[in-house]
């Protein structure tokens, strides 16, 4: 089993900067876990033509309020990938899609709307480890709360009603753009129709 203390045994820290990812799973149950998790992600991108995995790189640890004892996980950046093997006898590969790397807005978005802190901007061109270094001072204020960035996870992560959620915001559209403000939304929503009106165009 190829755990952290075996690895620190035999390569030191030198197995920080090889190209391997470290995991705590043996073998079989690594195959296996990447297996569903290549299935999965090839089935959603088939069906609803989304991409969602991800290499999560570094993790925000945090309590929902002072009183909790359950230590909660939120991934900080997230780099999308893919998993490629050329046969069953092969191991996986992990292959960097070369969209864009992100935050996650979702918790950007949850820890301004119940804790008034905000994560620090992010733009492309940016160092990972300045970046969490930015997020540590934004969550000074709380004292259990810990950036933890050796942590890394490979997982599906889908942000669809997200994204519905931010279109709907007011503040995503254009001034008199709105959801609110067309005619034709607000008639079917709430004023309703005329009977002799004609809605559909010939």
């Amino acid at each position: 089993q190829l755990d952290a203390v075996h690895l620190a045994e035999k390569k030191g820290d030198a197995r920080f900067s090889d190209k391997y990812l470290q995991t705590g799973l043996i073998p079989e149950k690594l195959d296996k876990s990447l297996l569903r998790i290549e299935t999965e992600a090839h089935n959603l991108l088939q069906e609803q033509g989304i991409e969602v995995l991800y290499l999560a790189l570094g993790f925000l640890k945090w309590y929902e309020d002072e009183r909790s004892q359950t230590a909660r996980y939120a991934p900080l950046l997230l780099l999308p990938v893919e998993l490629i093997r050329t046969s069953a006898r092969e191991g996986f590969k992990l292959k960097y899609t070369g969209e864009d790397i992100g935050p996650n807005l979702t918790l950007a978005a949850k820890l301004n709307g119940e804790y008034n802190l905000k994560l620090p901007s992010f733009s492309e061109a940016f160092d990972p480890n300045n970046y969490y270094r930015s997020v540590s001072e934004s969550i000074e204020k709380q004292p259990r709360w810990q950036v933890m960035e050796n942590k890394i996870s490979l997982s599906l992560f889908s942000f669809g009603k997200f994204q519905m959620y931010m279109d709907l915001d007011p503040l995503s559209w254009p001034d008199g753009k709105s959801p609110s403000q067309n005619s034709l939304l607000n008639r079917l929503l709430k004023n309703g129709f005329d009977e002799s009106e004609d809605i559909v165009k010939q």
